[in-house]
């Protein structure tokens, strides 16, 4: 039986990972860098530079094999012929979205802002708004005027219900 890590947009297999501690226990597998088809992500391995190099969105990455995976993902960036980020690609104006619903375009970036600073603006913190957001844009398969009557919604109710 392959063992599969659930994640939002389905089960993933050990080698969607960056960092693998077991490769039979999927709770020790940090860093997905591949798509629901096994391919690299652009938005993902963003997301993945980013939490190792800084405290990204709140989501930094302080876990085992920190320098392997700098390591492994800057040979995965070069083998793309992916620009090696600087710092200013991953500090503010990424939020590692799938390029199934067109990654961090500035387009994407503007909504998620917007949404951000709305569900904020409701006493979330920064990283649990951030979360929400997200996830909201990659369940309605980017479809931002569905996103946002969701966030709507939900911040006229339960949302709005704690931090």
């Amino acid at each position: 039986m392959i063992v599969m890590k659930k994640e939002n947009d389905g089960e993933h297999p050990v080698s969607h990972y960056l960092v693998v501690e077991d490769p039979q226990s999927p709770s020790t597998w940090h860093l997905r860098i591949k798509n629901k088809s096994g391919e690299y992500d652009r938005g993902l391995c963003g997301s993945a530079w980013a939490a190792l190099h800084s405290n990204f969105r709140g989501q930094g990455y302080s876990g085992p094999n920190k320098a392997k995976a700098i390591s492994r993902l800057t040979s995965i960036y070069k083998s793309q012929n992916w620009p090696i980020p600087s710092k200013s690609t991953y500090t503010e104006s990424r939020y590692g979205l799938p390029d199934e619903i067109g990654g961090d375009s500035p387009e994407n970036d503007k909504w998620m802002e917007g949404c951000v600073q709305k569900v904020m603006g409701q006493g979330k913190e920064k990283s649990n708004a951030i979360a929400i957001c997200k996830s909201t844009l990659i369940k309605t398969k980017g479809n931002k005027s569905k996103a946002e009557f969701i966030i709507d919604t939900n911040l006229s109710g339960s949302l709005s219900d704690g931090k």
